[in-house]
């Protein structure tokens, strides 16, 4: 329901994620599947471009009540698997997550939700096999939510939230000039240029809207967002390239690395209200909203601006 009536307010494309609430009986799921490297078929002539040799997948999941007034949903997976690349050695990735969501009861119609997520990866370098790299990039994502919920039937429905999220991208920069076929490997550029670096972004909603148990035609919200991404990006994958096309010299690729890592971020503040209207038939849908915006990456001159955006809708049921 809070999707459908966030979609009717915010105009534009949106995700929501909607975690997995605890059930009232503890349950655990196990689950895996594995395939060895002796099950993988032998090297054919010509070689496979890549071919899988080995994968294996084990997950686990809790939910329950915890106490009396908490419950949580806890999953954890891990993954793995290798694969040869033109024939060449085996090269191995794997992933590890962790995801849980933890629901206190504060008090009747009251609640407090909690949700953490931790990623990592292990995987080779973009573009290893062009760059004579076989070392393996890390990844890193985590995320923390914290949402105080009121839906007291009686009282004004009121939902505060804040979170935080940061990801690593490990650029595995390469300290030697790349070697690069363009007919073989393909352009130099998508070689040499990776969307790398961390990024991090602090968000927090303020949200009232008309009681639950309200029998008026009027379903009115308001509220308030604040917003602060950053970005700190590591684009280059290796200092320089020498470029062949099939097999002869073509040029030779040099980059300026900047002296200091760029670091770019931005603030956004929005306030907005909507109300729909049910007159029989006829629901007509009208929401107004104003944002403010600035951003910066470092320079001397900054990018701001407001902006209203007002909406109306109106749907006829036939």
């Amino acid at each position: 329901d809070e999707g459908r009536e966030k979609a009717r307010i915010d105009w534009g494309t949106r995700v929501t994620l909607d975690p997995m609430r605890p059930t009232d009986q503890r349950t655990f799921v196990v689950d895996g599947a594995m395939t060895p490297a002796s099950w993988a078929p032998a090297s054919t002539t010509p070689p496979a471009i890549t071919a899988l040799r080995s994968f294996g997948d084990a997950s686990a999941l809790f939910s329950g009540p915890i106490t009396s007034r908490v419950g949580a949903v806890v999953g954890i997976r891990w993954a793995q698997a290798s694969h040869v690349a033109r024939d060449r050695r085996a090269l191995s990735q794997s992933l590890a997550a962790v995801t849980a969501h933890i629901v206190a009861a504060v008090r009747a119609h009251e609640e407090v939700r909690a949700l953490v997520i931790a990623q990592g990866a292990a995987h080779p370098a973009d573009g290893w096999l062009a760059l004579g790299d076989q070392s393996r990039a890390r990844d890193r994502m985590g995320l923390a939510q914290v949402t105080w919920d009121r839906r007291d039937p009686d009282r004004l429905a009121l939902r505060i939230s804040g979170g935080y999220q940061r990801a690593s991208l490990d650029p595995a920069l390469s300290t030697t000039m790349a070697k690069i076929d363009s007919v073989i490997d393909g352009a130099v550029l998508p070689l040499l240029l990776r969307p790398a670096g961390t990024t991090s972004s602090v968000r927090s909603e303020v949200v009232l809207s008309r009681r639950p148990s309200s029998k008026s035609a009027h379903d009115w919200r308001v509220g308030a967002t604040v917003e602060h991404p950053a970005m700190r990006p590591a684009l280059l994958g290796a200092p320089g390239a020498v470029e062949t096309v099939n097999g002869d010299a073509a040029r030779v690729w040099l980059f300026d690395a900047p002296p200091a890592t760029p670091s770019w971020h931005q603030n956004g503040t929005s306030l907005y209200a909507g109300d729909a209207v049910a007159l029989g038939r006829l629901t007509l849908d009208g929401s107004l909203r104003v944002e403010t915006f600035s951003a910066s990456n470092g320079s001397d001159t900054n990018v701001s601006w407001s902006a209203v955006y007002p909406r109306a809708l109106a749907t006829l049921s036939i």
